[in-house]
C-alpha cells in the first residue's frame, strides 16, 4: 500500500528546515542544492514541492505572517484605545522575537520587486488588503465611539503606506528604538489632528 504524503505539510516542513540558512545567507546567495541539503532531501524533491527558492521564501513568509498576525490581533483586541491599537499594529514587528520575521520580509520585499512571480504579487495584495481592513476597523471603531473624526477613515491608506515605509527604511538608517520612537511621534501627531 502506498504511503500518502500530505503535500502541504511536507512543503511546510521543508521550508522550516531551510529557515536558518535563508536567514543567514539570504535567498539570493544560496542554491537549491544547499537548501535541499539543509532539508535533508534530494534536489529533485525540492522541485516536487516548490517552483524555486523564492517559493520556499514565500512559504516561510506565510508561516511567520500567520503567527505574527494572530499574536498582534490578540494584543490589539485586548486594548480599548485606538491610538494604542495602531501603535501595536505598527511596532509589534520590532520586538526582539520577530527579528527573523523582519529579515524574511526584507528578503521577500527585495525578491518581489525583482521577480514577477504571481504568488509573490498575490501575497503582497492579500497582506495589503488584510492590513487595510484591520486599520479600517480600528479607525471605524474610534469613529463609532465618537473619539475620532469621521474623516479619519480617509487616512487609512496613508497610514498603511507609512507603515511599509518605516519598515523598509528601518533596515538602513535607524536603530529599532529610533524607528519605534519615530513611529510613536508620527502617530501621536496624527491622533492630535483626528481626535474629537
Amino acid at each position: 500500500m502506498a504511503i500518502v504524503v500530505d503535500k502541504q505539510e511536507k512543503r511546510r516542513n521543508i521550508a522550516l528546515a531551510c529557515k536558518e540558512i535563508i536567514l543567514q545567507a539570504g535567498v539570493e546567495n544560496i542554491t537549491i542544492s544547499q537548501l535541499a541539503a539543509k532539508a535533508d532531501i534530494g534536489k529533485g524533491t525540492i522541485y516536487q514541492y516548490f517552483a524555486n527558492k523564492e517559493d520556499i521564501l514565500l512559504e516561510l513568509v506565510c508561516l511567520v505572517q500567520k503567527d505574527y498576525k494572530e499574536e498582534t490581533l490578540e494584543i490589539i483586541n485586548s486594548i480599548d484605545d485606538e491610538k494604542e491599537k495602531i501603535k501595536i499594529f505598527f511596532t509589534n514587528c520590532y520586538k526582539e522575537k520577530y527579528n527573523g520575521y523582519r529579515k524574511f520580509f526584507k528578503e521577500f520585499i527585495g525578491v518581489s520587486y525583482c521577480k514577477t512571480n504571481c504568488a509573490l504579487i498575490f501575497f503582497q495584495k492579500e497582506w495589503y488588503f488584510n492590513s487595510f481592513e484591520i486599520l479600517s476597523s480600528i479607525i471605524k471603531e474610534g469613529i463609532n465611539k465618537k473619539r475620532l473624526k469621521k474623516e479619519s477613515i480617509n487616512l487609512v491608506d496613508g497610514i498603511l503606506n507609512s507603515l511599509v515605509g518605516y519598515f523598509i527604511f528601518s533596515f538602513y538608517n535607524k536603530t529599532i528604538d529610533e524607528t519605534k520612537n519615530s513611529i510613536n511621534l508620527y502617530l501621536d501627531t496624527i491622533f492630535k489632528m483626528i481626535k474629537v
